[in-house]
């Protein structure tokens, strides 16, 4: 079960991480764009003070495949590398809708 966490860290044995067990191999699990202007730096935890050296991350309009959760609030990647779906109450991050019959310009 998800539990609530804090901003800055989620810790394995106070938190728990979920592993995307309804998604088989090979198939596509949740997938993110990124709304931040700015982009997101890639962590090596769940944790807002973990970000990887030489700083990298996911650019506006991105998109990311979520692999693996932690709490609410933060995403793990195919590559091990965990993303912040908001900081701050600022969401970084949108669920990506596929939705066949949507059309340009129509609200979801």
């Amino acid at each position: 079960a998800r539990v609530p966490m804090n901003a800055l860290s989620c810790e394995p044995e106070l938190y728990a991480i979920e592993e995307r067990t309804d998604v088989p191999t090979g198939e596509i699990a949740d997938e993110y764009w990124v709304i931040c202007l700015d982009g997101v730096c890639f962590r090596r935890s769940p944790n807002l003070d973990d970000c990887v050296e030489p700083k990298e991350g996911a650019h506006l309009h991105d998109c990311v495949t979520a692999v693996e959760y932690c709490g609410d609030d933060w995403i793990k990647l195919s590559d091990g590398l965990w993303l912040p779906l908001q900081i701050g109450g600022e969401p970084l991050l949108d669920l990506f809708v596929n939705d066949p019959d949507f059309e340009i310009g129509e609200e979801l």
